[in-house]
């Protein structure tokens, strides 16, 4: 179901509604956003790991040093654990 169709299969709902019913989901709809809002903001800030992550990465953009792919991340995991071998 696409986000379009779930908006229009509630709103075919919420013109069934009384008022007073309307404004209790009105009400539930607000305090579960702020509640989410706030878990979110509280998750947005960066662990102590990332930002040493993020400093080694600018360390090596600020060296020339290109980036390696997703790919080459996963030739170099298995080449340190001794799962990859060149031929």
């Amino acid at each position: 179901m696409t986000k379009l169709q779930i908006k229009e299969k509630i709103n075919n709902y919420l013109d069934k509604l009384p008022t007073s019913k309307l404004e209790e989901i009105a009400s539930y709809i607000e305090n579960n956003y702020s509640t989410e809002k706030l878990t979110y903001q509280s998750k947005k800030q960066p662990s102590s790991l990332g930002k040493k992550l993020r400093a080694i990465r600018a360390k090596i953009i600020a060296e020339g040093e290109p980036l390696l792919t997703a790919e080459q991340v996963e030739i170099e995991k298995k080449m340190r654990q001794g799962e990859y071998w060149q031929s």
